[in-house]
């Protein structure tokens, strides 16, 4: 129930981002709005952005103007020139630019909207991200159309200067797979709503006493013992597919895993073996959480290990014997 809840909570936040446009649509509000007179006419403008930007960024900015290419019918040029910075700082650029300012910090992130040149400032990657959503929500709401936009749509932004950073460095939301399935092409709409209101990490509850969902090499039965009892599991393509659409939105997962008092009871164990550890990290590129789960529905994060037999052995005789 409280994972629904959050989930619910999650989507109503970023509802308002599709159905309001200006300043007024973004979410969160940012730390400073100036309203100016005028507007950026964003349909067919060139998208430019400096050398200093990372491939992740990069690609931000091409989805968005392919984007509005998409569904305003006028091609939105993208390009890197060279000495972009300095032609802005002169005014001798026009068009929808983006810059990285390393004074500010990594996710704080402006724009400064005029008539003839729209400029996003960034401190890093992640305030590039997060400039790029805030961009979408002043747009018109056809702007999350997948496909072009038939009617007469104004595709303009408010000239304005504007300046956010996130209060909170951990923006978290939990979901518990292992207790309720979630196949990946929905995971990854959940992950776009998240970045819409620019949470940055989910934690992701993938195993407890009833299922293992994700498949590993080092230990195939955890798995194998999920699908008996007719539970559906994730595949390593699957979770690499969902880890990097996450980390195109500046989004990190961080896989969860509650195990049984009774197992660990049995084993004396305090933590999951080495090598499982190491590959859900080389899936994930965090390191598991891993807790204990208490008679009275308590949980407590533990961090040693045991072996590969003894949990395999254990998992069998849990869910093996549930599965009958």
């Amino acid at each position: 129930m409280k994972n629904l809840l959050f989930t619910m909570i999650v989507l109503l936040c970023a509802a308002p981002c599709l159905s309001a446009d200006g300043v007024d649509g973004i979410r969160p509000a940012p730390d400073s709005v100036t309203l100016l007179k005028g507007s950026f006419r964003m349909s067919g403008a060139a998208f430019k952005y400096s050398s200093s930007l990372d491939s992740t960024a990069r690609e931000a900015v091409q989805a968005l103007a392919s984007r509005l290419s998409l569904v305003c019918g006028k091609t939105s040029p993208v390009s890197s020139p060279v000495g972009l910075d300095g032609a802005t700082a002169s005014g001798a650029v026009k068009g929808m630019i983006f810059l990285i300012d390393e004074g500010m910090p990594e996710e704080a992130y402006s724009l400064d909207i005029q008539p003839g040149t729209a400029v996003v400032r960034a401190g890093g990657t992640a305030g590039i991200l997060h400039s790029v959503q805030t961009l979408r929500q002043m747009l018109p709401d056809a702007i999350y159309e997948p496909r072009p936009v038939q009617q007469r749509v104004r595709w303009t932004l408010p000239c304005c200067t504007l300046a956010d950073c996130p209060d909170n460095a951990v923006r978290a939301v939990r979901i518990d797979v292992a207790a309720a399935y979630s196949d990946v092409a929905r995971l990854e709409s959940f992950l776009d709503n998240m970045a819409s209101v620019k949470l940055n990490v989910l934690r992701l509850m993938v195993a407890d006493d009833d299922c293992w969902r994700p498949q590993t090499e080092a230990f195939p039965l955890l798995a194998q013992m999920t699908a008996y009892r007719g539970e559906k599991t994730y595949s390593r393509p699957e979770l690499e597919r969902l880890v990097r659409h996450a980390r195109l939105l500046g989004i990190s997962i961080v896989p969860e895993i509650g195990i049984p008092s009774k197992m660990l009871a049995e084993l004396s164990l305090d933590s999951l073996p080495q090598e499982l550890s190491a590959e859900l990290e080389d899936i994930f590129g965090t390191v598991p959480l891993v807790f204990e789960g208490g008679p009275d529905g308590s949980i407590e994060e533990f961090v040693s290990g045991s072996t590969a037999s003894e949990l395999e052995g254990c998992a069998s005789r849990l869910w093996g014997s549930q599965g009958q």
